[in-house]
């Protein structure tokens, strides 16, 4: 099971179930786990039955220091146009880029939770091409919405 924005706009993202080996289910065993949802949410567990919460406020400063150690690649005195698709990277990518020395122009990295993929992305490049048109940039990059792609 996974969750997923993948590459497409809200409405349109969720839970992916997986089969054995980790192929796509057919189309009836799809139904019939939509159906089974949709019938009502008979009995689930609440409170610290469900999980826990880990607070993880340095998260970001630790991703960014595991980058800096795995990176070997420099980036300094290049301009990188990054296309954050209003997606969890907004923050995390462009100071990555920073990072490793680069000029960078973040685009479309303001989230709100509803307009992730909202005429940016993968499936939408006129802005990333224009602001690297506009800024003369040596590097085009466009991120997932999640940071690791999925």
């Amino acid at each position: 099971m996974m969750i997923s924005a993948s590459h497409n706009p809200m409405p349109d993202n969720g839970i992916k179930i997986f089969g054995p080996g980790g192929h796509k289910l057919d189309d009836a065993t799809e139904d019939q786990i939509e159906e089974l949802v949709a019938a009502g949410p008979g009995l689930r567990p609440v409170g610290a039955g469900i999980g826990r919460v880990v607070d993880a406020g340095d998260a970001l400063e630790r991703y960014l220091r595991h980058l800096g150690k795995a990176g070997t690649v420099r980036l300094d005195g290049l301009t990188v146009v990054v296309d954050c698709a209003h997606g969890a990277a907004s923050v995390a990518a462009p100071r990555a880029y920073r990072a490793a020395g680069a000029h960078v122009v973040a685009i479309n990295a303001e989230p709100d939770g509803l307009n992730i993929n909202d005429g940016c992305g993968s499936t939408h490049l006129d802005s990333l091409r224009s602001a690297v048109l506009a800024h003369g940039a040596d590097l085009a990059s466009r991120t997932t919405a999640t940071p690791t792609g999925a």
